[in-house]
């Protein structure tokens, strides 16, 4: 499972989808995605990650993405504009939620989620 890849080193959609889906939970059929995963398996330890994903899913399947997540104050501390491509057509304003350790921006209309996780 160690890992260090950017979605943009897989070229087919499909080939990215299913890559994701082995490190991050899909909660509902992701049309799109880009992400940079840092995955070290440590064994019998527990293992250390950082994953950063947007997924581009229809706006009325953005709510199960959001299931136990609460309001965040503010900006994010991550650069979530970073990881969405331009031919996603993001224009609406962010909604800042956290659930846990993980941190999330929503962009309902477009139907993107970004998605922060790491290990501490």
């Amino acid at each position: 499972m160690t890992t260090d890849t950017w979605s943009r080193d897989l070229p087919a959609q499909e080939e990215r989808i299913s890559f994701l889906g082995r490190y991050l939970k899909l909660r509902t059929q992701v049309l799109d995605c880009e992400f940079h995963i840092v995955y070290h398996d440590n064994g019998f330890a527990p293992s250390d990650w950082a994953i950063l994903a947007a997924v581009r899913v229809a706006p009325a399947e953005v709510l199960p993405w959001l299931q136990d997540a609460a309001p965040a104050s503010g900006e994010s501390a991550f650069n979530y504009r970073d990881v969405f491509p331009a031919r996603w057509n993001v224009t609406s304003a962010p909604e800042f939620l956290s659930r846990g350790t993980t941190h999330l921006v929503v962009f309902g209309p477009e139907g993107v989620v970004v998605i922060f996780a790491q290990t501490r």
